[in-house]
């Protein structure tokens, strides 16, 4: 009487799909798993006295199949490749592929013997994984998210951040809830764990500080933290965390005090607080992107960050929003001329601008 969990959930989740295989299939398939198992380090054991060396008919082909035999026998399999390519492709492309698409990927990926790179290479640099379907169609997992804004960014923030960060955002990185793992797509974002993604890019970002219990990333970031700026025409110097600071600690704070929302404090700070003994500092320089650039003129700095860390198009309500946000802060902080010209103050500015475009909801998309 063996344990058929393995043997349906390989042939169900991770080789056939259902309806590709009978409830004969799962008994036959168990038999010829029987002796594999664990010792108590959960290290893999295989007891012989413990396989059923009997003859065994798994989807029409009869033997004494083990372990290894099954797959090979799974692997023959007409479904497999169509389930394997499938399974990529709607989870790259974030929709279903036509029968078309997914035919030529299956055959490519028996022809390479299930080798996944040349797969994947293959699809990246496919015109059609780029079509208008397909950009902006799949909700980005935590890591995913956390990853590739730092990459667009420009930043390496520890590890053990990105992990926590994960966790923290609903994704505990190699303790997935199942077997089948996480539910993907919509479900990855709710009222509460947007908020918390916004929370965690403030972190990264650097604008976001121990102790508050806070914050909702859409409300009006221009009366946290305004300083009036210490002018200078830093625009080439390295900007970290240390540098932001002591230009704040050169300003005024403002009469009126901001009074977010809460937001899971706790979790949040625990996740600064590891940010703190890492030593990290996000060592980007926005100003200085901007500068190289040309842009001086506050819609061109908007239209470039939005471009920069948006894989689709915003409304064009939103980017009339962040422009209005933009010259509200430059209105806090006393700048009038040339943002490129304003030094630490003006990359604190850059700073809370993409962290708020990293908190709308099309920062989510991919």
């Amino acid at each position: 009487s063996p344990n058929e969990n393995l043997a349906r959930e390989v042939m169900e989740l991770f080789s056939l799909g259902e309806g590709n295989y009978t409830e004969q299939d799962v008994h036959e398939a168990a038999r010829a798993l029987t002796g594999r198992t664990t010792n108590r380090l959960i290290s893999y054991l295989y007891r012989e006295r413990q396989h059923d060396a009997g003859k065994k008919t798994i989807l029409g082909v009869t033997g004494r199949a083990d372990g290894d035999d099954l797959v090979d026998i799974l692997l023959a399999q007409d479904a497999c490749p169509r389930w394997v390519a499938g399974r990529l492709l709607e989870y790259f492309e974030g929709v279903a592929p036509t029968e078309t698409r997914l035919a030529d990927y299956a055959a490519f990926l028996r022809r390479k013997g299930y080798e996944i790179r040349p797969f994947l290479r293959r699809l990246f640099l496919d015109p059609q994984f780029y079509r208008d379907e397909v950009v902006g169609a799949r909700v980005l997992s935590p890591v995913d998210y956390l990853v590739g804004s730092c990459r667009r960014l420009g930043l390496d923030p520890p590890p053990a951040f990105i992990v926590a960060a994960s966790g923290l955002l609903g994704q505990r990185l190699f303790a997935p809830p199942n077997v089948k793992g996480w539910e993907e797509g919509p479900a990855w974002i709710t009222t509460s764990s947007l908020m918390q993604r916004g929370n965690v890019m403030g972190a990264l970002l650097g604008v976001v500080v121990p102790r508050a219990e806070r914050l909702d990333p859409f409300e009006q970031f221009a009366a946290m933290d305004a300083e009036r700026p210490a002018m200078d025409s830093g625009a080439d110097m390295a900007m970290d965390g240390e540098a932001l600071m002591s230009a704040g600690d050169r300003v005024a704070r403002p009469a009126a005090p901001y009074s977010p929302p809460k937001a899971r404090p706790s979790q949040l700070d625990r996740l600064i607080t590891l940010v703190d003994r890492a030593n990290y500092r996000p060592r980007m320089n926005l100003i200085a992107r901007i500068t190289r650039r040309g842009l001086l003129v506050d819609r061109d700095i908007v239209d470039y960050l939005l471009d920069e860390l948006l894989a689709i198009e915003p409304p064009a309500e939103t980017r009339e929003l962040l422009l209005e946000h933009l010259r509200r802060e430059r209105r806090s902080y006393g700048i009038e001329g040339r943002l490129v010209n304003s030094g630490a103050v003006g990359e604190r500015i850059l700073r809370r601008l993409a962290h708020l475009i990293l908190s709308l909801p099309e920062a989510q998309l991919g």
